[in-house]
């Protein structure tokens, strides 16, 4: 099953390319869960790194996200608003 990642603005984890933080979700149909709160995250240049094995890597308006199982999924920003497929 692909899982998706939809971000909220207004929460801890942000890139300085990125004016808006971001809050990471797996979404399966029905459901939607927030990370565990004992991931933590390190940013090294344009990406987080999370101690779970999870990444995501700001290029442009773009980012790409892979959770801890290597599944990725890819938003888009475009003015106030982030488009993931």
């Amino acid at each position: 099953m692909k899982k998706l990642l939809l971000i909220t603005l207004g929460t801890t984890l942000s890139f300085s390319t990125l004016a808006a933080n971001l809050q990471w979700n797996n979404v399966e149909p029905g459901y939607s869960y927030q990370q565990p709160t004992s991931t933590t995250y390190t940013q090294i240049g344009n990406q987080m790194i999370g101690s779970d094995g999870s990444s995501a890597t700001r290029i442009g308006n773009q980012t790409i996200y892979q959770d801890s199982q290597g599944n990725r999924s890819t938003c888009t920003q475009i003015g106030n608003q982030i488009i993931c497929n």
